[in-house]
């Protein structure tokens, strides 16, 4: 059977057991037609392969050796929040839908309880979102996890969003989904967490619509996943809204991690900036495919881009495409990419001075990622990224 078989009989398996959960489990109107479309879109797109364009730097054959069904009733906890879907149906984006492709399509097909978290005009908040993992005893288990976040006008809020390990191992799939509304003048810091699990796929997509001036800084930290992949849609919609766009992960082994950014600048004078950094040892591999997308109206637009890899294994690899689509002619922007080893002179630097290799490549690499720990203000997301960095150093060190 070849690999497009493969895939055909996944997605029919996949569609399959969709309607089997909406069967059982109901809901209002609007949900199963979500649920409905979501299957639809399924099986009209299959499954990325790498002849697909935006696929190209991640590989997804691994995931068609799973057979994945629903949690048993994962649930998620944050203070303050409502099930989604015992809300009203939620409005459409403003950025519009999540990238079209199969694992949204299974986000949206298998759509379960949900979280919206909200922070009232002029409050200010702090919300952890926990999701649990309850993986199934008769096979991979599947999440499907959805967060809307809205903040009211004026409004300021911290949302950290992790996932807590599996209680025993077992093959899982990830595909969860964030929607972000930041009402004009609201700031809003948003920090996800992947699930650390080399048995886990994860596929996950956020969406955030940006107000005049409003405010969205957005951290993530990637975890140990076989594959890691997140896509960020960021709408700056009106006058003076800004985003700032960061990323650290620390890949060891047979892991891919990609980071996929569009920052869309719908209007004048807002500002972007992204900085993603990875750190591959022993063959991992990382990708990142950012664009900046200026609409003809959006003059004054200022927006940076940048993506850095440590490459400290000879077989990692890094594959980087930094984007620019400017319709306006009065903007700054600017976008790169850069990946490779150390610089053998900050080495001789270190090694000259009595430090021994391991430890020299160690405070070496824990500089490289300075500048995005930097950007946290959470003491326990901090303390999250340092232990990914010790226990991927910890080899280095010993040695």
């Amino acid at each position: 059977m070849t690999v497009a078989e493969q895939a055909r009989a996944w997605t029919a398996e996949m569609v399959e057991r969709a309607r089997r959960f909406d069967a059982e489990h109901g809901g209002p109107p609007w949900l199963r037609e979500l649920r409905a479309a979501g299957r639809e879109r399924l099986a009209a797109h299959g499954l990325p392969l790498a002849r697909d364009e935006a696929w190209t730097y991640t590989n997804v054959r691994p995931v068609l050796g799973g057979r994945f069904q629903a949690a048993d009733g994962h649930d998620g906890g944050a203070g303050g929040w409502r099930p989604l879907a015992a809300a009203a149906q939620p409005l459409r984006s403003a950025v519009g839908d999540y990238p079209q492709h199969a694992f949204t399509a299974i986000n949206q097909a298998f759509a379960g309880p949900g979280l919206v978290v909200t922070a009232a005009a002029g409050r200010s908040r702090f919300i952890e979102i926990v999701h649990r993992r309850r993986p199934r005893a008769d096979g991979g288990t599947l999440y499907a996890d959805a967060v809307r976040v809205e903040l009211a006008r004026g409004a300021r809020a911290t949302v950290v969003e992790r996932w807590e390990p599996a209680d025993r191992a077992g093959s899982a799939l990830h595909v969860p989904a964030a929607d972000l509304v930041i009402a004009p003048g609201a700031a809003l810091r948003y920090y996800r967490l992947a699930a650390d699990d080399p048995q886990a796929f994860g596929f996950g997509s956020l969406r955030a619509a940006v107000g005049s001036g409003a405010e969205l800084d957005l951290v993530l930290i990637g975890g140990g996943m076989a594959i890691d992949r997140t896509e960020v849609t960021v709408a700056l919609l009106d006058g003076g809204a800004r985003a700032r766009l960061g990323g650290a992960a620390v890949l060891s082994g047979a892991v891919h991690g990609a980071i996929h950014t569009c920052v869309q600048h719908r209007a004048p004078d807002c500002a972007s900036d992204q900085l993603f950094k990875a750190v591959l040892l022993d063959g991992a591999r990382s990708a990142f495919q950012g664009t900046i997308e200026v609409d003809r109206t959006a003059q004054g637009t200022d927006a940076f881009q940048l993506s850095k890899t440590l490459l400290l294994d000879p077989a990692a690899r890094a594959d980087a495409r930094p984007q620019l689509r400017i319709g306006a002619d009065q903007v700054r922007c600017t976008h790169g990419a850069t990946s490779g080893p150390l610089a053998p002179e900050q080495l001789h630097y270190l090694r000259s001075r009595g430090i021994p290799p391991g430890r020299a490549t160690a405070m070496l690499v824990r500089g490289f990622l300075d500048e995005v720990g930097r950007r946290i203000d959470v003491p326990e997301v901090g303390a999250h990224l340092q232990a990914q960095v010790d226990r991927g150093l910890a080899p280095l060190e010993a040695a």
